[in-house]
């Protein structure tokens, strides 16, 4: 087909124009494809497709800089208004009728042709609401587990100071793999109205998950760990162990504080907020950092002149600084060095197992915790009853036995 120029003939009837458009071009020598729709009254889709079977013919711009997109002049718009008869009548511009706001205007128009003794049919064919079918198999699925499974994770360094990777967990490969495209396809079935014909069976695909002890750090260890840290990190160690915050929970701010009503105030995992009452040892270790730093709670003193390895930012010997997420783990080698393999996160395992072995109501360690589900505190603190297993082992082996009603219950014989 072949292009027409912009600049086109001009001998084309003015009065063949709709003013509005004669007075939009008078303003802007070219216009793009939204207004010039806008002009026309006639849906963007419905132009483009104009557009794209040489009905109405343009120029590209924005070659630079600028986004390429379409302009049109007023004799690209005229020829377009002026087609033959037979193209004339397109159904596809809006009358002057207002816009109901129904899925009318994305129909399909089909115009049926005459009819003896009956007028033109019109009728419109609105768009299925029959979703898109999925093509996720469980072959795909299986692929999918086999890849993830080839996955690593950083494992710590050696004595070189190399680099060390382990293979992912089953768990971690259930959760971002299997639960996640679940969630999504049942998400896609319930909002989007996709179909599913045939649902992957999970269960098959499910990993076996091997549960990990839990790791509570005991009171011997904390006594280690109170010799071998600054007075700082140990205040903010022992904070840890008696809330039972998250390691990103840590990092608090004075707003977060409250003295008066003797709580915090933090955003848990999930973006969910949620208010921590303060015992008395917690509210004295909040009330001694009073003054120390104007927005962070827990700050520590440079021992050294130095630079911060993740930001860059110089840090000099005797000033203090907050201590940030980062800088809590570089304090947990000093764990490693004095014979306490534990994590950061096992502090909050400490105060799950000791609030439950102390109290024995399981409800209080998920409201200390912040658990969304008392099946997820009774998952992971479980073993924590193994005590009260063994009283309950030592009352029975100390119940005597009575032989007559041994002699009844079996017989024994003579």
């Amino acid at each position: 087909m072949e292009r027409l120029s912009s600049k086109g003939p001009q001998n084309v009837p003015a009065d063949a124009v709709p003013p509005t458009i004669e007075a939009a071009f008078s303003v802007h020598a070219m216009l793009g494809t939204q207004q010039v729709a806008r002009l026309l009254e006639m849906d963007v889709k419905t132009l483009r497709k104009h557009i794209g079977a040489g009905e109405l013919v343009g120029r590209l711009k924005g070659l630079g800089r600028k986004r390429r997109h379409r302009v049109f002049t007023l004799s690209d718009v005229t020829r377009f208004l002026n087609r033959p008869d037979e193209d004339a009548s397109c159904r596809s511009i809006v009358t002057k009728t207002a816009r109901t706001g129904n899925s009318t205007s994305r129909s399909t128009v089909i115009a049926f042709p005459d009819r003896p003794n009956s007028p033109v049919v019109n009728v419109t064919r609105r768009p299925s609401r029959m979703g898109k079918k999925h093509a996720i198999t469980d072959d795909m699925v299986s692929k999918m587990v086999e890849a993830r499974r080839l996955d690593v994770r950083r494992s710590g360094r050696d004595s070189d100071g190399k680099q060390l990777y382990r293979p992912i967990t089953a768990r971690t490969v259930n959760k971002t793999t299997l639960s996640l495209l679940r969630r999504v396809m049942h998400r896609a079935r319930d909002n989007w109205n996709a179909t599913i014909l045939r649902e992957p069976k999970w269960k098959k695909h499910w990993l076996k998950e091997t549960k990990r002890p839990i790791r509570e750090i005991t009171l011997g260890e904390e006594a280690i760990l109170d010799d071998a840290e600054d007075a700082d990190f140990a205040a903010l160690r022992r904070f840890g162990i008696i809330t039972g915050l998250r390691r990103r929970n840590l990092i608090l701010t004075w707003p977060q504080v409250d003295f008066a009503a003797a709580e915090v105030r933090v955003i848990t995992k999930g973006g969910v907020p949620r208010v921590v009452p303060l015992s008395r040892e917690a509210y004295a270790i909040l009330w001694a950092r009073r003054g120390q730093h104007e927005t962070n709670v827990f700050t520590f003193v440079a021992q050294r002149t130095r630079p911060c390895p993740k930001t860059g930012k110089r840090f000099i010997r005797g000033q203090r600084y907050p201590i940030t997420y980062y800088g809590m783990g570089s304090n947990k080698r000093k764990w490693a060095k004095v014979g306490v393999d534990a994590r950061i996160h096992d502090m909050r395992h400490t105060t799950g197992s000791r609030t439950l072995r102390k109290t024995g109501n399981l409800k209080v360690t998920q409201e200390l915790l912040g658990h969304s589900d008392i099946a997820i505190t009774a998952k992971f603190y479980a073993n924590v009853m193994i005590e009260d297993v063994r009283a309950a082992m030592e009352m029975t082996s100390a119940v005597p036995i009575d032989d007559q009603a041994v002699k009844k219950t079996i017989k024994i014989p003579e």
